[in-house]
């Protein structure tokens, strides 16, 4: 991560290696990020690290205007869904099922 290599003596619960490795993802918990926390700084803007980003799911009420739902729902918890560079950026996007 970040160019560097890291070693901790901890229990592993989970490991998921991407087959390309275009990403992978390590599952840790609250305790390891509250010890850790230079560990989970959010620098993606800068240098497009994911260690620190954080993915959510949302669940709407209906399907009308879903962009602009998760747009509203960025902004009423502090987020700017249109800055990229902004550091309280929220990338909003609609998975079609």
């Amino acid at each position: 991560m970040r160019g560097q290599t890291y070693h901790y003596d901890m229990v592993l619960s989970g490991w998921w290696e991407a087959s390309n490795d275009a990403v992978s993802l390590m599952i840790v918990s609250e305790q390891f990020v509250e010890e850790n926390p230079e560990l989970f700084q959010n620098t993606y803007a800068t240098d497009r690290e994911m260690a620190g980003v954080t993915f959510s799911d949302v669940v709407l009420k209906n399907k009308v205007k879903i962009k602009g739902q998760l747009e509203d729902f960025a902004r009423r918890v502090g987020g700017d869904p249109e800055n990229m560079e902004a550091d309280n950026f929220i990338l909003c996007s609609a998975n079609q099922c």
